[in-house]
């Protein structure tokens, strides 16, 4: 067992016990302390990056590295650039690093298009990053936003949608750490210390004393004034500091994302279930739709129906329509149903009309299609089509070893099909693991 290990589960441990217990505790206050490499872009030298980087791996210091991925022409880096190769090579090397968007006008914008940004540059980086290490893990790549610090920003609840849990607001000089979050799970932090490892020396670390978190800032814009030795050199004084104060038990060294699974931001994973329809003349596999779906709604659960199968291609344009509001009252209307609020229409091409009712235009809402949780980038795209990350449950293989397929951090849609529901054992078992 490495060190971080020991000691995030001692934390663990700390965490579970009574009140009154961890009371006697208090004195006992672990900080957690994030490392941030800013200023990341195509211009950045290569060579002093992997001075950096190499230092942080080999001591085992994780760090959140905040990139551009567009040029200053604003185009997408290519995945054959220097920068491209070097993140690509790091992140198949383990998890010590991650990488954050950095997006420098979501300070200003809406919700809408704060989602249309993220998503935007968070795919950009995914083609960067695309053979990085194994599919599961792509499902939480890009959990991390940040920006320049600003007087007055706009909340920056709309990433949410595009699978992004954290916003940093870079300081521009420094200040004590503070946070917020919404509802919705998004958590914003700002302040931190800026570290200029051009005259960093050993024993240079400080901070309060009583601080519960700290976010250490290293700029890359001074790093090309030190000779690779002498980068070498310092990166090791800081690393050793900041792991000599973990073996002290005062401090814990952990991503930027790793934050919002503390107690006190309450984070919550976002998991809705649809129901595929089948064909109308497979009269056995309607009944365990309609079965599972009674049975799902008597424990709380309610769950979408729609036509479309599981992830669409990129190309395919289907996609669903999902009403604003529920319509009123009409006979034989199938949104009717009391115990499944949501029927998801079809919406291939053309104008958007009910099945149901052909000459009435649907209601306001919104256009929604499901990607390949594990290859594509959640949010809304440039036709305002929320794509949103979803597990085909096609066989009773994957809905027995739901868990086998899924990170247990992010947001997801099951996509299940009768042909997953056939076997009683597998019915059972997907309905346990949707209730626990």
């Amino acid at each position: 067992m490495n060190r971080r290990s020991f000691l995030l589960g001692t934390a663990s441990v700390l965490c579970s016990l009574p009140v009154a217990a961890k009371a006697q505790l208090d004195a006992f206050q672990t900080r957690l302390t994030c490392v941030l490499v800013t200023d990341v872009s195509a211009e950045t030298s290569i060579q002093h990056l992997i001075t950096l980087f190499d230092v942080f791996f080999d001591k085992a210091v994780p760090f959140t590295c905040v990139v551009d991925p567009f040029t200053a022409e604003g185009t997408a880096i290519d995945p054959g650039h220097d920068l491209s190769l070097l993140l690509s090579g790091y992140g198949l090397q383990g998890s010590d690093m991650e990488i954050a968007t950095f997006l420098p006008d979501l300070p200003t914008q809406s919700e809408y298009f704060q989602s249309r940004s993220a998503r935007d540059a968070n795919e950009a980086l995914r083609n960067i990053l695309k053979k990085q290490r194994n599919p599961r893990s792509q499902q939480t790549l890009l959990r991390t936003v940040a920006y320049p610090h600003v007087a007055s920003p706009e909340e920056p609840t709309g990433i949410r949608s595009a699978g992004v849990t954290t916003a940093l607001a870079l300081p521009d000089e420094d200040a004590p750490v503070t946070s917020e979050h919404w509802p919705n799970g998004v958590v914003r932090v700002f302040g931190g210390k800026m570290v200029d490892l051009a005259r960093y020396t050993t024993g240079g670390l400080s901070g309060p004393e009583d601080a519960t978190q700290s976010f250490l800032y290293l700029s890359t814009k001074r790093l090309a004034e030190l000779t690779q030795e002498e980068l070498a050199t310092r990166a090791t004084a800081f690393a050793d500091d900041l792991l000599r104060t973990e073996l002290a038990g005062r401090n814990s060294v952990q991503r930027v994302s790793d934050i919002v699974f503390r107690d006190d931001y309450g984070f919550k994973r976002l998991l809705a279930v649809h129901l595929v329809r089948p064909p109308a003349d497979d009269v056995a596999a309607m009944d365990l739709i309609d079965a599972f779906r009674r049975e799902l709604s008597a424990h709380g659960i309610h769950a979408s129906l729609g036509d479309l199968a599981g992830h669409t291609p990129p190309r395919a344009q289907e996609t669903y329509w999902l009403p604003a509001d529920k319509p009123r009252a009409r006979a034989g209307d199938a949104v009717r149903q009391p115990d499944l609020p949501t029927v998801l229409y079809d919406a291939v091409s053309g104008p958007i009309s009910r099945p149901d009712v052909p000459e009435q235009t649907v209601l306001p809402g919104h256009a929604l299609s499901f990607l390949d949780l594990n290859d594509g980038t959640p949010g809304l795209d440039k036709d305002a089509v929320l794509w949103l990350p979803c597990l085909d449950v096609a066989t009773a293989d994957i809905a027995v070893k739901l868990d086998d397929y899924l990170d247990h951090t992010n947001d997801v849609v099951l996509s299940i099909r009768a042909d997953a529901l056939t076997l009683p054992y597998a019915r059972n078992a997907l309905k346990s693991q949707l209730l626990t």
